[in-house]
């Protein structure tokens, strides 16, 4: 039987510097994230050095966006894509960035991006 490993962090929302507008260079804004990650399989399911930390994958995730400005949400998409690479299980990173205040009436707007290992 062949199964397949996910790892999710949803509605994750940091405040944070991004966009390309004055505006936003000047007052940070909620980003909300979402993230599937497909991993392999673990041999040892109940050893945590065989999968993905999600809670440790988080808190980089985090870190990386307080750590900058970044222009544009498709920097930050990639920007987190690399960071999920560094763990040697995930073989592909969907991402779904959303800024629920960016339009006034909208309820969001964002980027989707859906990256393999090469």
């Amino acid at each position: 039987m062949a199964t397949q490993n996910f790892i999710l962090i949803n509605d994750m929302r940091p405040i944070m510097s991004v966009g390309l507008y004055d505006t936003e260079r000047q007052k940070k804004q909620i980003v909300e994230i979402n993230l599937r990650l497909s991993v392999s399989a673990p041999q040892h399911v109940h050893d945590l050095d065989e999968t993905v930390c999600y809670h440790a994958l988080y808190m980089d995730i985090e870190a990386l966006c307080q750590s900058r400005h970044f222009d544009m949400l498709e920097e930050l998409a990639e920007d987190i894509t690399q960071l999920c690479f560094t763990r040697s299980r995930v073989e592909a990173v969907e991402i779904r960035l959303l800024k629920p205040e960016a339009i006034i009436g909208s309820t969001q707007v964002g980027i989707e991006l859906i990256t393999s290992r090469a």
